[in-house]
């Protein structure tokens, strides 16, 4: 018979946190990439709205991975799982990923302000 090499043990609020973490950051992942989308597109207040609830994502994953922090911080013993090591990744990649898109909106909003302005005086 097969060993299962799942613990039996496995703190189930590190599980249940990993899995918040991992929907929020997600769903920020998929909010950055319809922000840049709507850039292209050149919608810049649509690109802003989406970027505001990526962020709104990041601050709930964070608040999330909060509960299981504090709960160390306690001297509760987590069981650190390659589940808990995944959710901090991926919130980690899309928290980087909010954060270049910030700067990404700013040059697209710019380079659209440049184009008026061009489109402007070839109109002249």
């Amino acid at each position: 018979m097969a060993k299962s090499i799942i613990d039996p043990d496995l703190d189930s609020k590190a599980v249940e946190v990993s899995f918040k973490v991992i929907i929020h950051a997600g769903n920020a992942r998929t909010l950055v990439k319809k922000t840049l989308t709507k850039a292209k597109q050149k919608d810049i207040e649509g690109a802003k709205k989406a970027l505001l609830e990526a962020s709104e994502e990041i601050r709930s994953a964070h608040v999330t991975q909060t509960e299981i922090i504090q709960a160390e911080a306690k001297g509760k013993e987590i069981n650190v799982t390659l589940l808990l090591t995944h959710a901090q990744d991926t919130l980690m990649v899309a928290k980087s990923e909010v954060e270049y898109t910030k700067y990404i909106i700013d040059l697209f909003e710019r380079i659209t302000e440049l184009e008026d302005q061009l489109n402007m005086n070839s109109s002249k």
